[in-house]
């Protein structure tokens, strides 16, 4: 990923001001948690990890890359003019009902490797990263907005490589609910960093 010039906070309320008015409020309550979970962070913060997870930044980095990965499916289907022809299996129609309808994400699932991030990124702030994925939600929400005006927001219409072909609506949910898990994970790491920086200011040897 490129570095991206660092964005003022006034910027960044603007855009999110902005893309607010665009997008459907599933993607709006996602674009508002993860901002809100990462815009106060500097470059340092955001490579908080710990030693099984992905940084702070990788994790964005990580739902990044899923945006664009739905957007070349899209762009792929409305190319072709027709929605996809695969049929939905029993265990995808369950895992449909886990993650769509109820919300939920399982844990521990190793994520394909075109959606991997980078395991040495160039530091950014939460604020660039905030600014970026702002910019790529209302991008794909423009295309499954495109893509329900084409084959119907009822109609599965473009494949996910696990849960099976989904409707428009159902491509949204599943990124809600992929988005919170993740919001979730570097809302544990935020505590740990948290807890760190409490430690040191407490050890004498870390005061001035």
């Amino acid at each position: 990923m490129k570095p991206i010039p660092p964005c003022p906070t006034l910027a960044l309320l603007l855009l999110i001001y902005f893309c607010a008015s665009l997008m459907d409020e599933t993607f709006k309550t996602l674009a508002a948690r993860l901002t809100q979970s990462i815009s106060d962070l500097d470059c340092n913060e955001t490579q908080a990890r710990s030693p099984r997870t992905w940084s702070i930044q990788q994790i964005v980095e990580h739902l990044m890359l899923t945006y664009s990965s739905t957007e070349a499916l899209i762009a792929d289907r409305i190319a072709k003019g027709r929605p996809t022809q695969a049929s939905l299996s029993l265990l995808q129609r369950c895992g449909q009902v886990y993650v769509i309808r109820l919300g939920l994400f399982p844990g521990g699932v190793q994520a394909p490797a075109a959606v991997t991030p980078s395991m040495d990124p160039i530091p950014l702030s939460g604020e660039q990263l905030a600014w970026t994925t702002m910019e790529q939600l209302v991008t794909l929400d423009a295309m499954l907005g495109k893509a329900a005006s084409i084959f119907g927001e009822r109609n599965r219409f473009a494949s996910h490589v696990i849960l099976g072909p989904l409707t428009p609506r159902q491509w949204r949910l599943f990124h809600l609910a992929h988005g919170l898990h993740h919001i979730n994970q570097i809302h544990s790491l935020r505590r740990r960093l948290s807890g760190k920086s409490h430690r040191q200011s407490a050890d004498p040897a870390h005061r001035r």
